[in-house]
């Protein structure tokens, strides 16, 4: 029969003709160069598998020349044609016909007996007369027509007619001795660089009757190429105008990277994030320099990239050692107009960096970006600064590993394999890949695999092919992988297909100790040879085999079916025709080796094909399902010399279908097994195979040629399938780990009592769809259930559940009466795929019964295969239901002592049920720590308690809170925040009297099993009034009463049972807390100094001082901590005379820095232990108690500058390398390093008397100051 796929011979017959009349030369006579890699604008193209030519032109566009006479106008020969690939070429859309070269000749169309001239743009002026066309062109004028088919002719249009004979638009003229083309008005006289420039050909130029170009002006001479003469697609050529670009901003991206310290040799750093805006038109970026900052050398970068995204922009450049730039130019970055890209600068560390460096990298100014638009921004643009480690990163060496083998057109081949190994440092975690492919749109559907496991699909971008791993594959310590890189492979015969990993950066695997990008060593990124020898060295590369027809295996892979079951796919593949192909016959042999013990038939085989064990065989398309060819059966040859022992079966096809010329068309071979009841010769382990007999293809092509295998049908040799083993559809059942044995208390609902695993087999999907679980109960508590309670009497009802997703499978139901109760369940669809494992889930209803021991145990089971009712996908009834490893009808699930008892003694999973839940209390480590509470606050936490509960969850309905350290009168309220049953945010407040306040009516939920937390929060009053003083302390407890019982209620929400004092333990603490006026805060200031540093009185802090707004903040002495190294041994930084002293340290503040603040007498030195600091003494702490205090408006910040003077006068002064950094350190810290009696600061929330108020005289020390340590920055002189 003729399939519905083919043309019919009409359709066969037109496109011939379509065929011919484009091209009447063939390919065969075009003397066409090699396949180029990629077309280029303003060139004629073609492809391998199709005659017609194309201009591709400047506009982007192809246009297809209608004939010969046509592309004779424009070209001379065919020298210059491109031949691209089939997918480049789709890639290039298709815009319309070529029409005649203005001037070139003469035209009409067969029906038409006018004659016309062709002006631009294909505009055709009818000559009148006879005369007018010897005025034109002389007495030889009908020699210059051509006849343009009908067909064609709807790609011109007509203009006005010439009536009389004149020059008109795009004639060309041969007077004088010299040639002329007419544009417009104007002659322009051509030269012969200008006739050669612009493929003008000399047969075009007539020469008129008489003198037609006196009237017209003389216009520039035409001695180089023209876009708007030598375009067929007459768009103006090479001169087609480009949009005007507007402006470029850049700036800072709010993702840019954090300040982070970057360990030795990491790979990929994100330095910095900035963003490229266009406005008023597109831009392109053609340049971009990027300049490294901070106290590192430039040898700790070993390469920069920059990358949009995921997507690698430009290869690596380094630092310049001398400029400290480096420089990106010869980009091709577009950025639209409105449109923002962001652009991230990635870096390599070198191995063996210089730990404690600091690296910055910044966009310095406008000149930083090389753009056809105008550059703004708010230079420069800079990273935060990361700071580096001498703590190495691990290390993956990229391996070229394994051969290959040449892929057919339309294969799913592998095209590349490769190792990735860890080395001993850490292992690590593949992020992102890259891949170089050589002409990588000519394949499709790339994959990246292990160990034939797909990980990701690959993104096509020009010559890469990137894959982004949605879940990172993890490679341990030491260790390593292999990885396979497969594509449907395209292109033409002896196409090459090259693979590298060019760059390091185009691996990104972070490490699992460090966290880092980890190094890269690539054996896997040689620069790749123009042609293919084995399999490339440190690359990969195949040759791809296509002949006019070519055949492609593509599974299925290995695999399991199931008996009875129909339309299985036992051989899959693709069929890729270069030119129209008319295929009229295909074999495929079953079980064609020895190797396979598969019986074909039942019985006897012959031709009876009703004792076939494999039936209905048919070609289908993947992509439709349509059936192209079929159904057939079998005949089968047992005389054959590699013949099985039960033959070979030959499925001969022989309804013809065709191909289109460059169609690949994905097919798949389908079949039926057969029911193993009737066809009682199939059995479990049977194995089929099935190939495509290549020498019994028969094709013919276009011409009606017979196709020869080996030569234009290929590959020669059979495509043999993988193996399918017939497997009988099963399902087995098992005791499932989760829910594990727990506790529950009587009448709480929704209770996960037990999980059974139902694992199917791996021939067929399994849908049940009736199950029967057996119940008992005991009532000792414990793993042995004797069954001596009623189950009804305990669980209300129950539904089961799919334990992945949570939905109701069926139920609710009862159990029936008895000690040994059944529950079924019946009516629903519950389906498995094929090997895999669902989790069914038993969800029960307790009553609220009281518990006969201190627990009660609950078990569930199923423990018969006819418990369970299912189906295999064909519908077939599934009979071997296996419980464990055994096949039994008395083999319990649930069970771990080995017998087969209902009441299952040693149950695996059981449920104990108790009477009422524990409720017990603790301070939460979020509670805070002691700190200042300031006057008129409100809502400041001051203690967290965590309530934890067993079994079943309660709700606290009444709890006392008690201020153990003060009076009330420092707290003018106290509130109670938590979360009620539904999750709400709840607030009680209360009022403290003699200390204690007692809470009722509240919602408090805690969950069953679970954590629950109670903030207490206060408000206070005045510090000023009769009532609180500074200094004042408050401290809010959980107050348990176990006396009286009436300060704790629980209620529980199963039970209903109530706990009270005695049952929530003892008081629960919260911290202490000062409250105060006002407080200060102390912060690095903005400008302080950091990095390099000279010799002499130099700033080495600045730093801010804020009062609160409720009241002004006395200060009364400061202390700080002195970091420094002598590393040459100068001693610059020791308390002496010549080196540093008092008199060698100011303090400044910022609004007056004529006037110093510090004088000599309120400054000490002191060394590390806390005594004086005096000669030989490193300088440890700088200690200023103000002779006269400093006092910080409320509400206002002053800022204060630190100097000191290391111009050294009778020693050495710091040399190079030397360093210095002080710090506010903190109160506790400095406390327990040191043994002076400095307060890190001193001061007060009142300044009445105006003096100098220290310890003994009621200032506050820097116990609960907030915000220090304030680390200042590290001075390298």
């Amino acid at each position: 029969m003729t399939h519905s796929l083919t043309f019919g011979k009409k359709a066969l017959i037109v496109l011939t003709t379509i065929s011919m009349v484009v091209w009447t030369l063939g390919v065969a006579a075009f003397a066409v160069p090699s396949t180029a890699s990629a077309a280029a604008m303003g060139s004629v193209v073609k492809s391998a598998s199709l005659s017609a030519l194309y201009y591709y032109g400047y506009d982007g566009q192809r246009y297809t020349f209608p004939n010969l006479k046509t592309y004779e106008t424009w070209f001379s020969g065919f020298s210059g044609v491109m031949t691209i690939s089939d997918s480049e070429l789709a890639a290039i859309p298709l815009a319309g016909n070529v029409v005649y070269r203005p001037g070139s000749r003469f035209v009409k169309i067969q029906s038409d007996p006018k004659t016309y001239a062709v002006t631009p743009s294909g505009a055709l002026r009818w000559i009148e007369t006879e005369a007018v066309a010897v005025g034109l062109a002389g007495s030889a004028w009908n020699t210059m027509i051509d006849d343009v088919p009908e067909v064609f002719f709807v790609d011109y249009t007509v203009g006005s007619s010439l009536m009389t004979a004149a020059a008109y638009n795009g004639m060309m003229v041969s007077s004088g001795g010299n040639k002329y083309v007419v544009s417009g008005t104007a002659k322009r006289m051509v030269t012969a660089a200008g006739m050669s420039a612009n493929g003008l050909q000399a047969r075009f130029f007539v020469t008129p009757g008489s003198d037609l170009l006196a009237s017209l002006s003389a216009g520039t001479d035409l001695s180089a190429a023209d876009g708007s003469l030598n375009d067929p697609a007459q768009q103006g050529g090479a001169s087609v105008s480009t949009p005007v670009a507007g402006g470029l901003s850049v700036s800072l991206a709010s993702t840019t990277p954090a300040a982070a310290t970057i360990a030795d040799g990491a790979s990929q750093v994100r330095f910095m994030d900035f963003n490229l805006m266009a406005n008023g038109g597109d831009a392109s970026v053609t340049s971009v320099t990027v300049a490294m900052a901070g106290l590192g050398v430039t040898g700790n970068i070993a390469s920069l990239y920059l990358f949009d995204g995921n997507t690698r922009l430009t290869n690596a450049r380094t630092v310049n050692s001398t400029t400290r730039n480096a420089t990106f130019g010869g980009m091709t970055l577009s950025v639209k107009s409105g449109e923002t890209r962001k652009i991230t600068v990635v870096g390599d560390m070198t191995n063996g960096v210089t730990g404690g460096d600091t690296i910055q990298f910044q966009l310095a100014g406008v000149s930083s970006i090389a753009s056809n638009a105008t550059v703004s921004g708010s230079f420069p643009v800079s990273s935060n600064t990361m700071t580096t480690s001498a703590t190495d990163v691990g290390l993956v060496t990229v391996d070229d590993t394994g051969a290959l083998s040449n892929p057919s057109v339309g294969e799913m081949a592998k095209i590349a394999n490769f190792r990735l190994t860890a080395n001993s440092t850490e292992g690590f975690k593949l992020n992102r890949l890259r891949f170089e492919v050589d002409r990588a749109s000519d394949h499709k559907n790339y994959e990246l695999r292990q160990n034939n496991v797909k990980l990701g699909d690959g993104v096509v971008s020009g010559s890469y092919v990137d894959f982004n791993l949605a879940t990172p594959f993890e490679v341990a310590q030491g260790n390593n992988r292999e990885f396979d890189l497969w594509a449907k492979v395209g292109g033409e015969n002896a196409d090459i297909v090259k693979v590298r990993i060019e760059e390091t950066t185009d691996l990104y695997a972070v490490g699992l100790k460090y966290g880092f990008g980890i190094r890269v060593t690539n054996n896997f990124g040689a620069a790749m040879a123009t042609t293919c020898t084995g399999d490339g060295t440190n690359y990969d590369c195949t040759t791809v085999q296509a002949g006019q027809l070519t055949f492609a295996f593509n599974g299925p892979t290995t695999g399991d079916i199931a008996e009875n079951q129909t339309g299985v796919v036992v051989w899959e593949g693709t069929m890729t025709a270069e030119n129209l192909v008319e295929i009229r016959a295909l074999e495929f042999d079953v079980n064609p080796t020895s190797a396979t013990t598969s019986d074909l038939c039942t019985g006897a085989c012959g031709t009876v094909s009703s004792t076939h064990n494999y039936q209905n065989w048919r070609l289908v398309d993947k992509a439709t399902g349509s059936t192209i060819s079929g159904p057939y059966d079998m005949t089968i040859d047992t005389t054959e010399a590699s013949a099985a022992t039960n033959g070979i079966g030959h499925i001969a096809m022989t309804d013809d279908f065709t191909l289109t010329a460059g169609q690949s068309l994905e097919v798949q071979v389908l079949m039926d097994v057969q029911d193993d009841a009737t066809f009682t010769e199939i059995t479990a382990g049977d194995v089929v195979i099935v190939r495509l007999d290549s020498d019994q293809t028969s094709a013919r092509d276009a011409n009606n040629d017979t196709m020869t295998v080996g030569t234009d049908i290929i590959p020669s040799s059979d495509l043999t399938g993988n193996s399918m083993t017939i497997r009988t559809a099963s399902l087995s059942v098992s005791i499932a780990s989760n829910p594990a044995s727990a506790t529950y208390v009587r009448g709480i609902s929704n209770v996960d009592i037990a999980g059974f695993a139902f694992a199917a087999g791996t021939a067929s999907d399994v849908t049940v769809s009736a199950v029967t679980i057996k119940g008992a109960m005991d009532a000792d508590g414990g793993p042995s259930v004797a069954g001596d309670l009623t189950v009804q009497n305990s669980v209300s009802s129950c539904s089961i559940h799919d334990g992945s997703t949570g939905a109701l499978i069926d139920g609710p139901e009862s159990f029936g009466t008895g000690t040994a109760a059944d529950i079924t369940f019946s009516g629903f669809t519950w389906e498995i795929p094929a090997a895999s494992t669902y989790r069914m889930v038993v969800r029960c209803n307790l009553a609220n019964l009281a518990v006969t021991g201190a627990s009660d145990s609950l078990y569930l089971d199923i423990n018969e295969d006819d418990d369970i009712t299912s189906v295999d996908g064909d519908g077939n009834s599934i009979v071997e239901t296996t419980f464990g490893a055994t096949i039994s009808a008395t083999n319990v699930v649930n069970e771990n002592d080995g017998d087969t008892s209902v009441d299952a003694a040693g149950a695996s999973i059981f449920q104990l049920i108790a009477d009422a839940g524990t409720i017990t209390t603790a301070v939460d480590g979020d509670s805070p720590n002691s700190t200042i509470v300031l006057s008129n606050s409100t809502g400041v936490t001051v203690s967290k308690f965590k309530f934890t509960s067993s079994n079943e969850a309660f709700t606290v309905d009444r709890l006392a809170v008690s201020n153990t350290s003060g009076s009330d009168v420092a707290v003018s309220s106290v509130e109670l925040h938590y979360k009620n049953q539904a999750g709400e945010d709840k607030v009680a407040t209360g009022f403290l009297t003699s200390n204690v306040y007692t809470f009722e009516g509240l919602t408090f939920y805690v969950p069953k099993d679970d954590d629950a937390l109670l903030t207490v929060k206060i408000n206070t009053g005045d510090v000023t009034s009769a009532n609180t003083a500074s200094g004042d302390v408050v401290g809010i407890d959980l107050d348990i009463d176990a006396t009286n019982d009436d300060q704790f209620r629980a209620v529980g929400s199963g039970s209903g049972s109530t706990l009270n004092d005695d049952n929530a333990g003892a008081d629960r603490a919260g911290n202490d807390m000062e409250i105060r006026k006002t407080k200060p805060t102390i912060s690095l200031a903005s400008g302080s100094p950091s990095g390099a540093a000279i010799v002499g009185l130099i700033e080495v802090l600045r730093f801010n001082v804020t009062a609160d707004s409720r009241g002004d903040v006395t200060v009364n002495e400061f202390t700080f901590e002195v970091n420094a190294t002598d590393n040459a041994g100068t001693g610059w930084d020791e308390c002496d005379t010549g080196d540093i002293e008092a008199a060698d340290i100011y303090l400044y503040d910022s609004s007056d820095l004529a006037a110093d603040i510090a004088i000599s007498g309120d400054l000490t030195l002191a060394q590390t232990s806390g005594a004086a600091c005096g000669a030989g003494s490193d300088l440890r702490w700088i200690n200023i108690d103000f002779t006269t205090a400093e006092e910080v408006s409320a509400g206002t910040t002053k800022t204060y500058i630190l100097k000191i003077n290391v111009n050294n006068t009778t020693s050495p002064n710091a040399v190079q390398d030397d360093s210095l950094r002080v710090d506010f350190p903190d109160e506790d810290a400095h406390d327990a390093a040191s043994t002076t009696d400095y307060d890190v600061i001193a001061w007060s929330d009142s300044n009445a008397s105006g003096t100098d108020a220290d310890a003994d005289g009621g200032s506050i020390d820097g116990e609960y100051v907030k915000n220090l340590p304030v680390i200042g920055g590290s001075l390298i002189f």
